[in-house]
């Protein structure tokens, strides 16, 4: 039976809102110090994740998902265990004659470049490590401060483009831009990306507008209940029309 206790969801939703905000910021997280901290972060909050998984009940994605998600992420370290030169040779003749023309020769590995496949395989575990844990945030806190953290990075990153726009100095950060020049693009460097993640967020705006609007008519017919209650009729409504 797990314990209970303080619930540690609150502090891993803070995490995941604080990841949403961060992740445009560094020029939209494409060079690698900038996706290194996201990876630090999401990671981190995957191990408290699995920590308070210990202790709480937590939600995860359809089992199919989840077993397709982590049967990518398997293949990726199948390929970065070193095998031995005949067994890479006999699952992969081809990279076996390509690796035999590096210099220097690299492990025998179904890999031919580790350090990529490494990289890969480090910002997926991330993705699919904040995927599980925003699943879980999600079950028990709702997504309304998850939206809320997209659309407030949203509207930074579309005031923070149009300024850099129409203020003529096409510096992100101090950094002059090379490209783009004639386009608004937040701290993304690609304008495909900046539209990208505005893009992404509108749903969340829209899933957020009908949420308000479905609370704020139950609390009117709830309100309008307590009034005709207390109204002069009492809770017996209209008497009935007689009829002679």
């Amino acid at each position: 039976m797990r314990k209970r206790g303080l619930s540690p969801f609150p502090v891993i939703e803070a995490g995941v809102c604080a990841l949403i905000l961060v992740a445009p910021l560094p020029f939209g997280s494409v060079a690698p110090g900038g996706r290194l901290v996201l990876e630090l972060m999401a990671l981190t909050l995957t191990g408290l994740w699995m920590v308070s998984a210990m202790r709480f009940p937590v939600a995860l994605p359809p089992r199919p998902v989840s077993f397709a998600l982590l049967g990518l992420l398997g293949i990726a370290a199948i390929q970065l265990v070193p095998l031995g030169a005949g067994i890479v040779s006999a699952l992969s003749p081809h990279a076996a004659l390509l690796r035999q023309g590096l210099d220097p020769v690299p492990e025998p590995t179904l890999s031919l470049a580790a350090g990529a496949t490494a990289s890969a395989l480090r910002t997926g575990a991330a993705l699919v490590g904040i995927l599980f844990v925003t699943t879980s945030v999600v079950a028990v806190r709702g997504a309304n401060r998850i939206a809320l953290a997209a659309l407030v990075a949203a509207a930074f990153q579309g005031l923070f483009g149009l300024l850099v726009l129409a203020s003529g100095h096409d510096r992100i950060w101090g950094v002059t831009k090379t490209a783009y020049l004639d386009s608004a693009t937040g701290t993304f460097i690609n304008r495909n990306h900046f539209a990208g993640f505005l893009a992404a967020t509108l749903p969340l705006g829209l899933g957020l507008v009908i949420v308000n609007a479905r609370r704020a008519r139950e609390r009117s017919r709830t309100k309008g209940g307590v009034l005709r209650v207390l109204g002069p009729e009492g809770s017996h409504g209209q008497e009935p029309d007689e009829r002679g």
